[in-house]
């Protein structure tokens, strides 16, 4: 189950940031869904889907500006792009 774009990318944002789950990492989580999934959300549609689910997040341009990533850089091989729905604590 952590074979998946959806955890690896979730990790790689706390790398990014020392705020555990909050507006930073939120919106770092989101620039590397974007950039990084095979999908590649824009980022208005995860900007929609946050604020359709009350979920607080940092402007994207802020984040964006902070880092140099490319769409053309996939950093995973072999990697699921199936969504896990069930939380394992």
């Amino acid at each position: 189950w952590g074979r998946s774009y959806g955890v690896l990318l979730h990790e790689y944002a706390h790398c990014l940031t020392s705020d555990k789950h909050g507006k930073k990492f939120v919106s770092e989580f989101c620039i590397l869904l974007h950039h990084l999934h095979p999908l590649q959300p824009s980022l208005s549609e995860l900007a929609k889907s946050l604020n359709d689910n009350k979920i607080d997040f940092c402007s994207f341009d802020k984040t964006i500006s902070k880092r140099k990533l490319s769409k053309r850089f996939k950093p995973f091989e072999d990697v699921s792009t199936e969504v896990i729905t069930k939380c394992i604590d």
